[in-house]
């Protein structure tokens, strides 16, 4: 009985992973390098939080400043590193510099909230949660207040 148990975990677990490979596979064909909305267009919503949250809190635990350049900076990186094997003219996005800088601007003003450990709520990855759901990740129109 564990055996099958077993076999049919796996297969799940295979069939999982299949299908998010397609699905990354999908969206990485449909990039535009000049898009308005790079850092929706461009990544996944799990893209879109992995980046956020590693460039504040590389940005924070390295004790970077300015900080908001340093996320700006981070956020603009990692969105180029998540599309740029399938998109080398991506590095030419005149909006992704931009909203970089948009996010930045928010991480510094949400500093102490950042610096707070994740026990209690803060931290980047808190920080980021709400962050991906307001412009410049999703358009205005899509926003999460």
């Amino acid at each position: 009985m564990v055996l099958w148990v077993a076999l049919i975990w796996a297969s799940a677990l295979r069939a999982r992973d299949a299908k998010f490979k397609a699905d990354s596979e999908n969206h990485l064909m449909d990039i535009d390098p000049a898009s308005t909305l790079p850092l929706f267009e461009w990544l996944t919503p799990a893209q879109r939080h992995m980046v956020c949250t590693n460039a504040v809190d590389g940005s924070y635990n390295a004790g970077m400043k300015p900080f908001d350049q340093a996320v700006s900076n981070g956020i603009e990186a990692g969105a180029l590193q998540e599309v740029s094997p399938h998109c080398p003219n991506c590095r030419d996005n005149e909006k992704l510099g931009p909203h970089a800088d948009v996010v930045g601007k928010k991480a510094a003003a949400n500093y102490n909230w950042i610096a707070m450990p994740a026990a209690v709520g803060g931290g980047g990855s808190a920080f980021c949660v709400k962050a991906v759901q307001q412009y410049p990740f999703v358009p205005s129109s899509m926003e999460v207040q």
